[in-house]
């Protein structure tokens, strides 16, 4: 009885996180987990229906009380939650006391900011392998991602790696590395 009752704790902390509601124009209300927005698309969790892809164009009002990293079209950041408003196709963005109405489609990227660092980190990975034998030719290819997000900050660091085998002639390898790192002043 004691491992079923340790069991369901996680399942409510994971069901109380999509606390998140988007007003669509239609006047449904959507709640769930806001993920992001990305140039015009929100991706968007929810029970049920899973994860969704929604326009912002079909979008009146967003409400998180997340905090996000949100990048306006007149090149402003902001690191602060949602806040519902009354004006058609506007939301508040909450930063501390202060409140400002924005038009939703000003906003071009929205991310949340986790609490620790791992929630914080993102990526991903590829390897791949390729052999023809006609002409005895094998690719072996490694790449990926990670991206650290916090207020203050966001780092990325990306890698490609190629290689090129071939018989009695020579290898070839192609590798790229890049280390981005952005901090607010």
């Amino acid at each position: 009885m004691l491992l079923f009752i340790v069991a369901l704790i996680p399942i409510s902390k994971v069901s109380a996180q999509k606390t998140d509601t988007i007003y669509h124009i239609n006047g449904n209300i959507l709640t769930g987990d806001f993920k992001s927005l990305v140039y015009g698309v929100v991706i968007w969790k929810m029970d049920g229906m899973g994860t969704i892809n929604l326009e912002e164009v079909k979008i009146n009002t967003i409400i998180s009380t997340k905090k996000f990293e949100i990048k306006m079209k007149n090149d402003h950041i902001y690191f602060g939650s949602f806040g519902a408003s009354t004006t058609k196709r506007k939301t508040y963005i909450i930063v501390g006391d202060k409140k400002t109405l924005v038009n939703i489609n000003d906003i071009i990227e929205a991310y949340p900011i986790k609490n620790n660092f791992w929630s914080r980190t993102s990526g991903d990975f590829s390897l791949g392998f390729n052999y023809s034998k006609g002409s005895g030719v094998a690719t072996l290819a490694f790449s990926g991602k990670l991206d650290y997000r916090k207020e203050n900050g966001f780092y990325s660091f990306n890698w490609d790696d190629n290689n090129t085998y071939q018989g009695d002639t020579l290898n070839s390898s192609y590798s790229n590395f890049n280390l981005t790192m952005m901090r607010k002043i």
